[in-house]
C-alpha cells in the first residue's frame, strides 16, 4: 500500500514529484529512506525525461532529520558526506517544498535546492550543537546561500533556537513563504515553468546559479566531514535523550 511506502514518487510533463512519507515518524529521515532516496537521484541522473525535480513531506512535519542512533554507523565518506540522500548535482532544477518543519539534517535539502517554497508553518531548527556533534559542511554551506548574520544563530543555538519561515526568507534560506494551501499550487507553478524551458538553457543557468553560490573547496568539505567522523567517535551524546537530528 502506498501508505506504508516511506518514499512516494510521481511524475507528470517532467516534473518528479519526490515525497518523504513516514509522517508517524515525522518523516525521519532512516537509513532504509535514504538508501531510497539515494537510488532515485542515481536514476534521475540518466533520465532526460525527467526536467524538474520536486521534493515535499507527507502529514505535518517536511523532516524531523535522521536518527541519531544510525549516525554512530557513519563510517565511509559517501555516507557521511550526506551527498546520497539529497538531491546534489542534478542537471535539472530542484524545488524543496517545506511543508512543515526541517529539523537537523534535513536541511540538507535546503543546501542543495536551487528554489526553496514554505508554508508558514514550515519552521527550522538545527539541533547538533545541543547534541555535541559536528554537521559537517552543512553549516558552511547555509551561511553561503545567505546571511551569515542573521544564519547563525540557528547554527549555534541548537535544539533551543527555530528560525521562523519569515526569518528564514529574510536570511536568505527561503525563496518564499506561502500559505499551506497554497503550497501545492505555487510548487506547481514553478517546477511546470521551470521543465517547459530549454534543457541546454536550463544546464547553463543551473551551473551559473550554483557557481555563484558554490564557495566550499574540496579541502575545506573533507575537513568539515573528518570533523564530523571525529565527533562521532566520542562519547559527547552519553547524556543526550534526543532522537532526532
Amino acid at each position: 500500500m502506498l501508505a506504508d511506502e516511506p518514499l512516494l514518487t510521481r511524475t507528470v510533463d517532467g516534473v518528479l514529484t519526490t515525497t518523504l512519507n513516514r509522517p508517524r515518524h515525522k518523516n525521519a529521515l532512516s537509513r532504509a529512506l535514504r538508501e531510497e532516496l539515494a537510488t532515485l537521484w542515481e536514476g534521475v541522473r540518466s533520465d532526460p525525461s525527467v526536467r524538474c525535480v520536486v521534493v515535499t513531506g507527507t502529514g505535518d512535519y517536511f523532516s524531523a532529520g535522521a536518527d541519531v542512533s544510525e549516525l554512530d554507523d557513519m563510517r565511509s565518506d559517501d555516507e557521511a558526506r550526506g551527498i546520497g540522500f539529497t538531491p546534489a548535482e542534478l542537471d535539472v532544477p530542484v524545488v524543496v517544498a517545506l511543508n512543515g518543519p526541517c529539523i537537523g539534517g534535513a536541511l540538507r535539502f535546503i543546501c542543495d535546492a536551487d528554489v526553496v517554497l514554505a508554508t508558514e508553518e514550515a519552521w527550522l531548527r538545527d539541533p547538533h550543537v545541543t547534541l555535541g556533534i559536528s554537521s559537517g559542511p552543512m553549516a558552511l554551506e547555509l551561511v553561503s546561500r545567505g546571511n551569515p548574520l542573521a544564519i547563525a544563530p540557528l547554527i549555534l543555538g541548537g535544539s533551543d533556537i527555530t528560525m521562523s519561515p519569515s526569518d528564514a526568507h529574510g536570511a536568505g534560506l527561503i525563496s518564499e513563504v506561502v500559505r499551506a494551501e497554497r503550497l501545492a499550487e505555487r510548487t506547481a507553478e514553478l517546477s511546470e515553468t521551470f521543465a517547459a524551458q530549454p534543457a541546454t538553457g536550463m544546464r547553463a543557468a543551473l551551473q551559473s546559479l550554483r557557481s555563484a553560490r558554490s564557495v566550499l573547496s574540496e579541502k575545506q568539505r573533507r575537513s568539515a566531514w573528518a570533523a564530523t567522523r571525529q565527533n562521532l567517535a566520542l562519547d559527547s551524546r552519553d547524556d543526550v535523550s534526543m532522537k532526532e537530528v
